[in-house]
């Protein structure tokens, strides 16, 4: 694995001039949940959005990527892959 530095200056790469007003909006977001995933209850994920003050629509947003049948990653605007999401 990586350690820390490591992980601070790939962050600090990819938001370098990010909130620049001559770009489109966009939104850069990073849940870990990759060791817990397959033990997280969803409504339990859920619940504890909510009780941590996250925004419905955020919530929603969240919710309906890890409960969709099947997702797609865009990487700098290439789409990568098809990935089946299911609950354990």
């Amino acid at each position: 694995g990586r350690v820390i530095q490591d992980n601070i200056l790939i962050t600090q790469e990819l938001l370098k001039g990010y909130d620049r007003k001559s770009r489109p909006s966009r939104c850069c977001m990073k849940i870990d949940i990759v060791k817990a995933y397959d033990t997280v209850d969803w409504k339990f994920l859920e619940m504890a959005l909510n009780q941590y003050g996250f925004h419905e629509k955020m919530i929603k947003w969240i919710m309906v990527c890890v409960t969709t049948a099947k997702i797609s990653i865009c990487l700098n605007g290439e789409r990568k892959g098809i990935f089946q999401v299911v609950e354990a």
